[in-house]
């Protein structure tokens, strides 16, 4: 026996072949994982029977291990014939089966009509990238002569092409389409199918077609035509494509012909993506056998052909050979035919006893990564059974019969049965080397079954926890190991924790072909230390490991700043950092202090889930510097600081403001390091220029950190800078200030409105008083209806000056503004001058005999302006008259004028007005 060994883990792992056996676990199991021909919940979400008869073709894997397949008969939907047509299932990774698709229904047709759906799947299912499933039927559909199919990754069911129709046939002619497509279809990497049709094209033989994945159909080739054989002469084509088809890596198709040939035995061709059809093959001829001698070749090839790793092609044919049980057959990538096994023979059984081989390997065969070959036989085997057996030729040619079917098995449920029968179908191996296919007919219903051939199945083997203690806050990683291997799709483990402080995930899946996966641990602070158990759970068995999750204790205890001076408003910030994170409610940290010149609270709280806090010392004045230690403990561990108090000393001069005019006073300010001390601090002070006067001393009061003083200045001819002076023991502390000379501050105005021809006030004020030769400021006016001098001076010790305004009468409300300006200031002030008002309006005498006169005369609060004011007049009845106007000259207050009455039967009043400027005057006259 040839024997490779492999290490896993820390076992020594021998493969048979493909097949894996670990040490110490035994042979490897068969397993009856679904029997058919049960009742089920069929597509349509109704309780109904189970298809049975699984068929020919290998079952089928997607990347998620899920596997799938179809029966080609069974499922709910009965035909007029009385037989259930079929059906497509699926059985997940996990182990659940479902019902995918019933034959034999109403669907939409390629056409795009609603007719009869495809009926007797016998072929398997095909799976492009995007996890879509295909596969045909060999009747059924509007012509009955089967139909492509597919069921999308969501579920959708749709009808791609119905056979037995018309069609652009191979030659570019339009003919008959094939019919029977057998052996389903292949899916290459673009996504385009490939399949061939048993009967039917234009010389009822059969044909190559293929669909791209745009959805175009194409006839490829058409069988029973004239060819060059594989020897290169002239001879018959392949007829009766009863197998499916294989891509090659660079999409080409390959597969056979049931007859045809140079010996009308069958044959295997390849189409390559030129679009050149070549017979590689001729079955039925003399051949080196595989015992070495030369004999007939095999005939009637029929299944599904398989591509090991590196391009050689692997098949069988069903009939003759050396044993006239068929051969097992391999093309070499460079074109050698080799024939591998020869069924027929005398064997060793699985059960230890002899008998003839198997034979009629109807079923595609199946190659691993090491190049052993599986497959099966539909009869033979040990004499009680004769329904076929498990078979493996390894990379060293050695043959092994794995199984025998029809024995007594342990069926699904639990319970011993009936084993499968007819095993037609071909094999799959995953990727833990498990052998994977279906029996046609037997199981625990007589409809067939599902079965695998691997190691026992892996099982929970223990979780471990590294480190399996941590702080509070700090991560672990838990690892949970199988017992063996995990298969194709994977084991999936159920994780729990027994308290929220350790959080980890829900599950983890151990990958296929690993024992053991790792998972993340996550911590929480706790208040006490805390015992975790960690549990994992999967196939019924659980296994649990503890974590201890530790308190937190005083890592470090730090104060900034480390030195302050004077206490009071100098306090001070701890920071305690903890081993660890904070439990839910937070860690309360006990804490003391050596002095009672560092006050701390009693308690300080490190947050839930944070691993460090920071609280506030609080320091009071010392009179001499003094060490404070700091202790903060909690969980029996304790960590200490030390706080030094230092006196309060000079730590800053200020004046505001820095800069005066000379004369003007300044305030200085004198700030400790901390508070002052009982008794207080005293300070010298000093000025560098006896412009500026200060005290000769000042003193802090105890509990105070600062104190001001009073900086008085005198005039200066010119702008000085003075040092100003601060002392306390060895600690000087300066400030300059500015002494400058005064300059314009404001300038205003008395009053602010006039009517024009009168005098205003104006005064100029400085920002400290003049210097001995005075300070002038220049004046103008904005408006000729103010004018002011060139300027004023403010004579020498003094901060201000007046000046006066004459205005002139305006007919027109006039602003004019005044500005002051002395060196870079200039300031302004607005000076409103009004036009004349009316004032009054009088008669002499005011009582008058009708036809008589009387004298007006109109006044006006102040002199009328150039060209005068125009006066409007008006009487409230006829029997006086007056002027309609009258003007009052410029410079000029009141003009005069006559009121005639006229004759009158009865005393009568009349109302003389006068108008100006929208204001109006009156006086009364009696008419007799």
């Amino acid at each position: 026996m040839f024997l490779r060994v492999k290490r896993i883990g820390s076992t020594i792992a021998v493969l048979l072949g493909g097949l894996i056996f670990v040490c110490g676990q035994g042979k490897p199991v068969y397993s009856d994982l679904h029997d058919f021909g049960r009742t089920v919940t069929n597509a349509n979400g109704s309780s109904g029977p189970d298809g049975i008869n699984p068929s020919m073709s290998a079952v089928t894997f997607d990347s998620a291990g899920n596997m799938y397949g179809t029966c080609l008969k069974g499922g709910p939907n009965q035909l007029p014939s009385t037989l259930y047509p079929g059906m497509v299932w699926e059985i997940t990774k996990d182990g659940t089966y479902f019902d995918l698709h019933d034959f034999g229904g109403t669907v939409t047709n390629s056409d795009g009509s609603q007719g009869p759906d495809g009926t007797f799947p016998s072929s398997a299912v095909a799976i492009d990238a995007d996890g879509n499933l295909y596969g045909t039927t060999q009747q059924g559909g509007p012509h009955d002569w089967g139909i492509v199919w597919r069921i999308s990754k969501t579920g959708t069911y749709t009808d791609l092409h119905d056979f037995g129709g018309t069609v652009t046939i191979a030659d570019g002619s339009i003919g008959a389409d094939g019919m029977n497509p057998q052996g389903g279809c292949a899916v290459d990497s673009f996504g385009n199918l490939a399949g061939v049709a048993r009967s039917g094209a234009p010389a009822g033989n059969g044909m190559i077609w293929a669909i791209a994945k745009t959805g175009k159909y194409s006839d490829l080739h058409d069988f029973g035509g004239t060819i060059v054989d594989a020897s290169g002469s002239p001879s018959l084509d392949g007829r009766i494509p009863i197998g499916g088809v294989v891509f090659d890596a660079v999409g080409a198709i390959y597969g056979t012909a049931y007859l045809g040939g140079r010996y009308d035995r069958g044959i295997i061709w390849k189409y390559s993506t030129s679009g050149a059809y070549s017979d590689l093959h001729d079955f039925g001829g003399t051949v080196t056998n595989a015992n070495g001698t030369q004999g007939p070749d095999g005939k009637d090839p029929i299944n599904v052909m398989t591509f090991d790793t590196a391009g050689n092609l692997f098949g069988t044919a069903t009939d003759s050979g050396p044993g006239n049980g068929g051969v097992l057959w391999e093309l070499t990538k460079n074109g050698t035919y080799l024939d591998l096994h020869d069924f027929g023979a005398t064997i060793t059984y699985s059960n230890g006893t002899t008998g003839p081989d198997g034979y009629w390997p109807y079923g595609a065969v199946a190659v691993d990564g090491a190049g052993n070959v599986y497959g099966t036989t539909a009869e033979g085997g040990p004499s009680n059974t004769n329904v076929g057996i498990l078979w493996e030729v390894t990379a060293a040619g050695k043959y092994i019969d794995l199984h025998d079917f029809g024995t007594t098995v342990t069926l699904p449920g639990g319970s011993l049965g009936t084993d499968g029968t007819w095993p037609f179908t071909g094999v799959t191996v995953d990727s833990s080397g498990a052998i994977y296919g279906a029996a046609g007919t037997g199981g625990g219903t007589n409809g067939g079954l599902i079965w695998r051939l691997g190691t026992a199945p892996v099982s929970l083997q223990g979780v471990s926890i590294s480190p399996t203690s941590v702080q509070g806050g700090g991560a672990a990683t838990g690892t949970v190991t199988l017992t063996g291997v995990a298969p194709t799709g994977g084991v999936a483990v159920a994780l729990a924790s027994s308290d929220p402080s350790a959080s980890i995930p829900v599950a983890i899946t151990v990958n296929a072909g690993s024992a053991s996966a790792a998972f993340a641990i996550g911590t929480t602070g706790v208040a006490t230390q805390t015992t975790v158990t960690i549990s994992a759970t999967a196939g019924g068995t659980t296994k649990s490991a503890t974590l201890t999750i530790v308190a937190p204790t005083v890592q470090s205890l730090s104060v900034n700043p480390a030195s302050i001076g004077g206490g009071g408003g100098g306090d001070a910030t701890a920071t305690i950092t903890l081993t660890g994170f904070a439990g839910p409610n937070g860690t309360g940290v006990s804490l003391s202090s050596s002095s009672s010149a560092a006050t701390v609270p009693a308690t300080a709280i490190v947050a839930a889930g944070q691993n460090s806090g920071t609280f506030t010392i609080t320091t009071s004045a010392v009179g001499t510097s003094t060490g404070a230690v700091i202790t903060a403990s909690v969980n029996g561990s304790s960590q200490t600081t030390t706080l030094t108090i230092a006196p309060a000393t000079l730590a800053q001069l200020s004046l505001t403001p820095s800069s005066v005019a000379g004369g003007n006073p300044s305030m200085g300010t004198v700030t400790l390091s901390g508070k002052a001390f009982t008794g207080g601090l005293t300070v010298s002070l000093s000025s560098s220029d006896k412009t500026v006067v200060v005290p000769t001393s000042m003193t802090i009061a105890a509990g105070k950190s600062e104190a001001s003083f009073q900086v008085a200045t005198k005039v200066v001819a010119a702008q000085k800078s003075v040092t100003i002076s601060a002392t306390s023991g060895s600690i000087t502390r300066s400030a300059a200030l500015s002494v400058v000379l005064p300059t314009l501050a404001s300038i205003s105005v008395t009053p602010t409105a006039m009517p024009g021809g009168q005098s205003a006030m104006g005064t100029v004020t400085l920002n400290g008083p003049a210097p001995l030769v005075g300070t002038t400021v220049k004046l103008t006016s904005s408006s000729k209806s103010a004018i002011v001098p060139a300027s004023v001076k403010v004579v020498s010790g003094k901060t201000s000056a007046t000046f006066t305004i004459k205005s002139a009468a305006v007919p027109v409300q006039a602003i004019a503004t005044l500005t002051g300006s002395c060196g870079a200031v200039s300031l302004t002030a607005n000076l409103t001058v009004n036009p004349p008002r009316l004032k009054a309006i009088t008669l002499t005498p005011s009582s008058v005999k009708g036809g008589k006169s009387s004298v007006a005369t109109v006044t006006i609060a102040s002199v009328a302006p150039t060209g005068g004011c125009l006066i409007s007049l008006s009487s409230s009845t006829s029997s006086a008259t007056v002027p309609v106007s009258i003007s009052i000259p410029a410079g000029k207050t009141n003009a005069t004028f006559t009121v005639k009455t006229k004759i009158v039967g009865a005393k009568t009043n009349a109302t003389i007005t006068a108008s100006y400027g929208g204001e109006s005057v009156v006086a009364g006259l009696i008419i007799t």
